[in-house]
Parts: structure tokens; C-alpha cells; sequence
């Protein structure tokens, strides 16, 4: 057992152990055959009288010699279990690695032809030593975070330090839970932003902006019904609200690479809601109503695919279409930026739009994040929220500001910024000067009037 543990702390596999423990077996099997053979063998020379003696037993009857034991390992485990236990409880976590794997649940039998387990999570120290291991439904870490909680309490209990530094290979997601149940891992850290437009100011929510977190269906209705209330106040005009959705991702083998809808965000200019709607069978009448209205316009960048998104999660919903054709009461951000000549492409990202029409810098380090959980926490709702509003601050930026790129239809006003396009490269630029019907130019000692014809266009 000593060998063993040190060959597979040394990365010698389960396999490679098997096939050696096999042939030692069969060795010694051999070599007791042959001592039985060579003890017959003296028997029959010392009487001289020839008698049937049994076969000596195959290497693999169970009855017999029964070779090759293959539970060792874990009847061994089994044996020493409470000791493991205690001892793994009393390991130091100064520093921890955490990861999920989704290549042993490859090997598991299905349930009723369901996988049951999609990923296997490990916690390590910095000495490699397991820490906690566990077959999980999903990456998220709901899942393991009661383990994750009974291990700060132990190393608590038994005067060790709490974790100061921790590896994961999803850092945005899993940053806001390891710091809520290990605070120390935020304790002496500088945050770096090295994203892109991270050397703009960093975009942040007004203080009187009210943010309101809406989980239940009543609270949802409630809200919708305030918004829509806030519509009627139009007398017929056109209501603009910011919007966003979220929702998990996965990348599981086994599983789609996006989760159910799970939060729709909806912005005012002095308010921000956000609808909890991952628990909900359907979505309420009140929020249906906003969805489909043509009355309340919806801005938002990618926002037809989320809305496709929402239809294919929630069965009673239906996409607000017109003729068959175009969706209704939407506009699409990236488009409308383009059109505004803000940026080059109407895919462009909330981010680059900020950056190109706010100068500020719109943080997306929560974007992968764990949207299902039960209670959002403060970084979910602050990055959530401002995607929301962000997107109508972009729109009413954007609405007052000139339009260019237009071709003229008729004779520009005075002033006018133009430009001279040739093979769709600008040859010249100016502005529209006032137009006289003549003007006096000198030629020698004479002044000569020039009569302008102008056209219409």
C-alpha cells in the first residue's frame, strides 16, 4: 500500500499499477506450483510408489489459489476511512487549486441512459494534497459550496490559516463566491483592470439610480405593472427602457452550452429592475405585455437573440413579430451605433459602444457568472443593473447626436459639415457656405458681375 500511494502521488496510473501487481501475482503463483511439484515429486521418489495427486489451482479459481486481488485498494480505504478523514480535516489551505473535470463521469453508468454527474470538482493545497473532491450536476458552485464552508470552519477549528491565494481557470466566475466564504483571499489585493478600454473611468451606477431586486412572481408583477402604469403616462408616445438578460453557461460534455434564463434587467432612467425569473414555469402576463408592446421600445445590445433566447426557455411566449418579418418594440444598439457612425460594426460589444460613445469604461468581469444562485450577490446586481441602464444612457446619448454618412436629398443648410465620396473613399471635405445669385470679380480696371445658376439638388 506504501508503494502504491507513492507510485500515484508520482502520476503512476491505476492501470499501469493493475498490470504490475498482476504479474507480481502471477509470479508467485507460479513459484507455488512449482514448489508443489517439486514436493510431489520428492513424495513419489522417497516410497516409489506412483499415486494421483489434484491439479495445483488455476491462477484465477476463486475457490482455489484465487489470484490477483482487485478490491486491496479500496477495502484498505474503507479500513481507514475515519483516519483519512481526520487527517485530511487537519491539512493546511494557505493555497488552493480547484478544478472541474469531465472526463471520469465519461466512465460512470447512466441513469435510465441519463448521466447523472456531469463534472468531478477537486480542491488541492499547495502541497497536492486532495482536499475535497465530488461528483457534481454542473461547474456551478452551488453545488459544493457547503463543502467549500465546512472547510474554512476546520482549518479555523484547528488554527490553521485561511487561504491568501487560489488557482482556478475561471476567475470571473468563481471569484465572487471563493471570496464570500474565504474573505482573506481579498484581503492585501489591488484589483488590476487589464481589460479592454480599462484605461477609460470605469462606469459606475448614480447614486440616485434605485436598483430593485424583484424574486418572486408577485414581485415581478408588481414591478411590470409600474412600468407599464409609468407607459400610460405617454398619452400614446413611445416609452424607451434599457434591457438585458442573463443567464448561465456551461461547457459540459453532456449538456447544452447555455443554462435557462435566469435574470431580465430592466431600465429606467432613476430605476433598474431585476427580475428573478429562473424559478418561474411562465412568465407573467404584466412582463409579457412589456416584451410584445410596441408602445415600450427595448434597447439593448444583441437584444433579438436574447429575446429568441427567452422564447425558446419559456414555452408561452412568443416573439413580437410584425408581418411574419421583424421583431417589434426593439432596437438594436450595436445597429443604431453604426447608423450614428459611433462605431464600424453593428456586432460591435455594450463595451466598445460605451467606450466609443460614453468614454467610459463598462466593466464585463461578472458577465460568466452563477445567475440560478438563490440570492445575488453585490457584484451580480451592480454589473447586472448597469448593463441594463448603460444601454439607455448609450440610446439617449446617441439620439442627439447628428447624424452622418447620409446621402444629400436636397441642398444642405449653411453650415453643414459634407463630404466628397469617390469609389467609396472621401476625396474632400468642407462645410455648405452661403450661395449667392451673383457675385463681382476684377478683371484689370473692370469689376464684372458672374450670375450663379444653381439647381435644385
Amino acid at each position: 500500500m506504501t508503494l502504491i500511494r507513492a507510485g500515484m502521488a508520482h502520476s503512476l496510473s491505476s492501470n499501469a499499477w493493475s498490470k504490475f501487481l498482476r504479474e507480481l501475482h502471477l509470479r508467485e503463483h507460479d513459484l507455488r506450483e512449482l514448489a508443489y511439484l517439486y514436493a510431489i515429486q520428492k513424495e513419489e521418489s522417497k516410497h516409489n510408489v506412483a499415486k494421483a495427486y489434484p491439479l495445483f489451482s488455476k491462477f484465477e479459481d476463486k475457490s482455489g489459489y484465487a489470484g490477483y486481488i482487485t478490491t486491496l485498494y479500496i477495502n484498505f480505504i474503507e479500513h481507514v476511512h475515519h483516519v483519512l478523514g481526520q487527517c485530511v480535516a487537519a491539512l493546511p489551505a494557505g493555497i488552493i487549486k480547484l478544478d472541474h473535470s469531465f472526463k471520469v463521469p465519461k466512465f460512470m453508468m447512466k441513469l435510465n441512459g441519463t448521466v447523472t454527474f456531469s463534472p468531478l470538482f477537486s480542491l488541492e493545497n499547495e502541497f497536492a494534497q486532495l482536499w475535497y473532491q465530488s461528483f457534481v450536476p454542473t461547474k456551478s458552485l452551488s453545488h459544493v459550496r457547503t463543502a467549500l464552508e465546512d472547510i474554512s470552519k476546520s482549518l479555523e477549528d484547528h488554527g490553521l490559516p485561511q487561504p491568501n491565494l487560489g488557482f482556478t481557470d475561471n476567475v470571473a466566475s468563481d471569484y465572487a463566491t471563493f471570496v464570500e466564504i474565504f474573505p482573506s483571499l481579498s484581503e492585501r489585493v489591488k484589483a488590476v483592470h487589464l481589460a479592454e478600454f480599462s484605461d477609460l473611468p470605469r462606469m459606475t451606477l448614480p447614486s440616485h439610480v434605485i436598483v430593485a431586486i424583484c424574486t418572486t412572481e408577485i414581485e415581478i408583477k408588481t414591478a411590470c405593472d409600474s412600468i407599464l402604469e409609468l407607459a400610460l403616462e405617454k398619452n400614446g408616445g413611445i416609452m424607451h427602457i434599457g434591457f438585458d438578460m442573463e443567464w448561465e453557461f456551461t461547457t459540459a460534455e453532456f449538456s447544452s452550452s447555455s443554462r435557462r434564463m435566469a435574470l431580465i434587467q430592466i431600465a429606467l432612467p432613476n430605476a433598474v429592475y431585476l427580475l428573478h425569473v429562473h424559478l418561474l414555469k411562465q412568465l407573467p402576463s404584466p412582463l409579457k405585455t412589456i416584451l410584445t408592446t410596441e408602445k415600450i421600445m427595448k434597447i439593448g445590445q444583441g437584444i433579438g437573440a436574447d429575446l429568441a433566447k427567452l422564447a425558446r426557455d419559456f414555452k408561452d411566449f412568443k416573439l413580437p413579430h410584425k408581418n411574419g418579418k421583424k421583431y417589434v418594440g426593439i432596437l438594436e444598439l450595436g445597429g443604431f451605433a453604426k447608423f450614428k457612425k459611433a462605431v464600424v460594426k453593428a456586432n460591435a460589444s455594450l463595451a466598445e459602444i460605451g467606450a466609443a460613445v460614453l468614454h467610459k469604461h463598462i466593466s464585463k468581469e461578472t458577465r460568466i457568472s452563477e445567475w440560478n444562485a438563490p440570492q445575488l450577490s453585490e457584484n451580480q446586481v451592480t454589473y447586472a443593473a448597469l448593463d441594463a441602464w448603460a444601454s439607455l444612457e448609450i440610446y439617449n446619448a446617441l439620439k442627439v447626436t447628428p447624424t452622418v454618412g447620409i446621402p444629400l436629398q436636397v441642398a444642405g443648410p449653411v453650415g453643414q459639415l459634407v463630404s466628397l465620396v469617390m469609389w467609396r473613399k472621401e476625396v474632400a471635405h468642407g462645410v455648405i457656405i452661403p450661395q449667392p445669385h451673383e457675385f463681382s470679380i476684377s478683371v484689370g480696371n473692370a469689376i464684372t458681375s458672374l450670375q450663379v445658376s444653381s439647381t435644385k439638388r
